[in-house]
């Protein structure tokens, strides 16, 4: 059984081999090649296979093994870069040195003598001894010349990880950001079939919070959007007003305890900001916190971002949301 268990094993090794060996050749259909470069992006003993195979390759090539047809398509994939011209043409030197040491090493007949390797040094003529020592140079060279190409397909192997990895996390943010978008323009498509035909219908903004008469603070529901310039909700704030308190809504239920809040205007400049609110002493979801009053004084007319974190178990805060809102004067 471990015979026979021995065997299939070999088959896969040797399948797995022919199938890195078209890969190479560039003799694969596009989802094959895709799942080829998948693989050895997050495997490393994949990448080791792959480099073995090109190497058994170029050899394979440079020692004239292949078939027309493999010829034909080495010659396409390889011969058209420098690098590749460079390894052929190396290993290709490499053959023809190790064919002249085999012919020299056939000529000389095998000798019993305790000083053998002394006396076939010394029967060498002076063109075959150049021959052995720049065989042996050839040798130390190949070998410093394979190890910096391997240094050098790592490194790059590390390059193509970390750039992956970098436009997952880009592919994240920009599907976070639509999906905000989105639910923003439900809401705001929602608020306008809620509302009653006008003659002149003003720009949808978020309700505004009835102010009991003799308050000088006026409250707003916003709801979140991250676009920069966009005016997001609009505000109108009388003249009386002292204060202006908002409720911020979210896209979806938030059980932080505590909260940390800054008003930028467009240009990035920070207007006001709280660094602790919203304290509770249950971690029940809610859809939405209350700002601390912010002074009217502090949010002339124009436009504004705010930028919400909540404060995680750790201690450090997370995005939760932002807002985008533009303040008018009536």
């Amino acid at each position: 059984m471990e015979r026979h268990h021995g065997v299939i094993y070999l088959l896969g090794e040797v399948e797995a081999d022919a199938r890195l060996t078209r890969y190479l050749l560039g003799a694969v259909s596009e989802t094959e090649r895709e799942n080829i470069e998948a693989e050895y992006l997050v495997d490393e003993g994949v990448f080791e296979q792959l480099l073995i195979a090109e190497d058994e390759l170029v050899d394979a090539y440079a020692r004239g093994e292949l078939s027309d047809q493999e010829r034909t398509q080495f010659e396409k994939n390889f011969l058209t870069s420098a690098r590749g011209r460079e390894r052929v043409h190396f290993s290709q030197a490499l053959a023809g040195a190790v064919s002249d040491a085999r012919l020299v090493t056939a000529r000389v007949e095998p000798s019993p003598s305790p000083s053998f390797f002394t006396a076939l040094w010394a029967s060498l003529t002076p063109k075959v001894r150049v021959a052995g020592l720049a065989f042996a140079v050839l040798l130390v060279v190949a070998f410093s010349w394979l190890l910096v190409e391997r240094m050098r397909m790592r490194t790059q192997l590390q390059e193509l990880r970390a750039e992956r990895d970098r436009l997952t996390e880009q592919s994240k943010e920009l599907q976070r950001i639509a999906d905000a978008e989105r639910a923003r323009s439900a809401e705001l498509a929602a608020q306008v079939q809620r509302q009653e035909p006008q003659p002149a219908p003003e720009p949808v903004s978020p309700e505004q919070t009835p102010k009991r008469p003799g308050e000088d603070i006026i409250a707003f529901n916003i709801s979140p959007g991250s676009v920069r310039g966009s005016g997001g909700a609009r505000l109108a704030v009388p003249q009386s007003a002292k204060s202006i308190r908002l409720t911020l809504n979210f896209e979806r239920p938030s059980s932080h305890q505590e909260y940390r809040a800054a008003i930028q205007t467009v240009d990035g400049n920070t207007v006001w900001r709280n660094d602790s609110f919203g304290s509770r002493s249950n971690a029940t979801a809610l859809d939405r916190v209350s700002l601390p009053a912010v002074p009217a004084s502090a949010l002339p007319p124009g436009d504004y971002i705010l930028l919400l974190s909540g404060k995680q178990a750790s201690g450090s805060f997370e995005p939760v949301a932002n807002y985008s809102f533009r303040i008018s004067r009536k």
